[in-house]
């Protein structure tokens, strides 16, 4: 069964990349499935035409043969859902047995009204393969008026006096008895033996001639009545109580061919279900598989009609969020956005329902939570110089446009202020130096004391200067430390932050508890930026009492982090007032 499908299908199936999905795919859960639909799921149903060509498995059975095959592509067909502990790989292959059903049922729809003729190819490669059911001809062939047809053929004269009997009858029954008497002479001895058949086979036969006698319409006279009954089965189709069209009746029938021109005049749009479809293929060839007023399927939205790319976009986020909170403020709802734009441009709009299924959102967040646990991957000096490089002039004009305006109060208070003198060592050595001779111990020469002198004096000098560096030493090393802590630095736990506007820095003695991202505030702003997914989440606007439109800016969607920089803080409030 593996070896049948097709290379590109096995390829997809036993590929590390398939992470579940629908197998067969319907736009509509309701009506029957369009032959557009029967062309695109062919793969699915061709096994099951070619082994139950007259007849339609039941969904048990469908559903264990997908199961087989799960188990054929090593469990790699069905992929649960890990968060919802109800939906299992059964549950899974029952879904697409009663949509395979539906399809199979579609198809025996198409084939009984045409077998040939099909638009699709390989809807009419899949009618190729069906056959009439057994059990629908064997019922066909018990229908009660034919047993009477077959079974009358010997005792026709009690036709003719069953109708003659009736008391609609409004003519003498001589017409009975010419029209009946060539088949008095045919039966020979037969039609004597009347009074030997039983009372049961006689009771029950009239019982249908009488039915029949009570479907014919009261405008045809009784002695037609009397011809069909007494007619061959062919004949006995063409009777008026069974025509279907006027491709059933006879030529030469001035009653049938009237009843059919009365009846296509009256409504000429009603049509019985066995008539044959060539009026359905020329109505095909000139309007379309979707009526003379639409050509394209009524069940797709509009966006994806017109290719409206956008509008495709808000469709997905509004089926995606449908009125759920906790969707609508997912802080990876503007990512699969991203992802879904890039599909659209990529494949076009047909994993449009792919993408707007909640089962392929939560397979993209967890991706992207696995992900995570990967080590951040750092960027290259290179790749970080040219980044740099091509942002530096936006840069400037980021600074002229007063983005760090208290950055910029700082800088004047700075060149204003003047720095404090550095204190001079001679002075405080000649503030803290007290030369005192040492005492005199017993009797020593001029010479020795003008040398102990020197020598004392020595050791202060050279004790001082070193006390003063020390203490000048230490008030330098906190004046760096206040300001470490007030300076921003371009990279954070292994990513390079280059790109990013100052504003957007982390502090360097900043406390971070994320690996992944961290918080920075303006005023009474706070922007959280996602260093793994490139994007600024609005945590709090510059006025709490406002909520921005969308709380997260992707830098990818706006052309780098300084422009989506300069976009999140216009949201935030920030720079309302300064860039205006």
């Amino acid at each position: 069964m593996r070896v049948n499908f097709p290379m590109d299908v096995t390829t997809l199936l036993l590929s590390p990349d398939w992470k579940g999905g629908p197998l067969v795919v319907l736009h509509n859960k309701l009506g029957r499935p369009p032959s557009a639909m029967l062309g695109k799921n062919h793969i699915w149903l061709l096994p099951f035409v070619k082994e139950f060509p007259s007849k339609i498995p039941s969904g048990y059975f469908i559903t264990d043969v997908y199961l087989f095959l799960d188990a054929l592509f090593n469990k790699n067909v069905f992929h649960p859902d890990p968060k919802n502990p109800m939906e299992t790989r059964a549950e899974l292959a029952a879904e697409e047995a009663v949509k395979t059903k539906r399809c199979l049922q579609a198809l025996r729809y198409l084939w009984r009204n045409a077998k040939e003729a099909s638009h699709c190819p390989r809807v009419q490669m899949l009618k190729d393969y069906l056959a009439p059911s057994p059990l629908q001809e064997r019922n066909r062939d018990h229908r009660p008026l034919q047993d009477s047809d077959t079974e009358g053929e010997g005792p026709a004269d009690v036709n003719i006096e069953v109708v003659e009997d009736s008391p609609n009858s409004p003519e003498p029954s001589e017409n009975g008895d010419n029209e009946c008497g060539d088949s008095e002479h045919d039966s020979g001895d037969e039609g004597h033996g009347e009074e030997s058949h039983g009372e049961e086979e006689g009771d029950s036969y009239k019982g249908r001639v009488m039915q029949v006698a009570e479907r014919v319409d009261s405008s045809v006279p009784h002695k037609e009545v009397a011809d069909t009954l007494s007619d061959s089965d062919e004949s006995s189709l063409k009777a008026p109580t069974l025509r279907l069209d006027d491709c059933h009746a006879s030529p030469s029938s001035p009653v049938a061919s009237e009843h059919s021109q009365q009846s296509q005049e009256s409504d000429p749009d009603m049509r019985d279900s066995q008539v044959g479809s060539g009026w359905l293929g020329k109505f095909y060839a000139k309007y379309g598989r979707f009526g003379k007023d639409e050509n394209t399927d009524p069940n797709l939205p509009r966006c994806v009609v017109e290719g409206d790319t956008q509008g495709m976009l808000d469709h997905i986020r509004a089926t995606l969020v449908g009125g759920n909170a906790e969707l609508e403020e997912h802080p990876l709802m503007d990512s699969y956005i991203d992802h879904c734009w890039n599909a659209l441009m990529t494949y076009g709009k047909y994993v449009f329902s792919t993408l707007k299924s909640e089962r392929h959102f939560y397979d993209f967040v967890g991706d992207e939570k696995a992900q995570e646990a990967k080590p951040a991957v750092l960027r290259s000096s290179q790749e970080a110089n040219k980044a740099s490089t091509l942002n530096t002039g936006f840069r400037d004009a980021l600074n002229l446009m007063k983005l760090g305006k208290a950055a910029d109060e700082a800088d004047e208070e700075c060149s204003i202020t003047p720095a404090p003198k550095k204190p001079r060592l001679s002075d405080e050595i000649a503030q803290g130096l007290e030369i005192t001779p040492p005492p005199v111990v017993g009797m020593q020469s001029a010479k020795a004391m003008a040398k102990l002198k020197k020598q004392d004096m020595g050791k202060k000098s050279q004790a001082e200067p070193k006390r003063a560096r020390k203490v000048f030493k230490g008030s330098s090393e906190s004046n760096r430390a206040e300001d470490g802590e007030r300076a921003r630095v371009k990279s954070f736990k292994g990513y390079d932050l280059s790109d990013l506007p100052e504003a957007a820095l982390p502090f360097r003695n900043g406390v971070y508890k994320g690996n992944h991202s961290y918080t920075v505030t303006m005023g009474e702003a706070a922007f959280e930026i996602l260093c793994k997914h490139g994007a600024y989440v609005i945590k709090r606007c510059a006025d709490p009492s406002q909520k921005p439109a969308s709380a997260q800016v992707t830098w990818s969607r706006f052309g780098g982090a300084c422009n989506a920089w300069v976009e999140a803080c216009q949201r935030a409030g920030v720079m309302s007032s300064e860039s205006s």
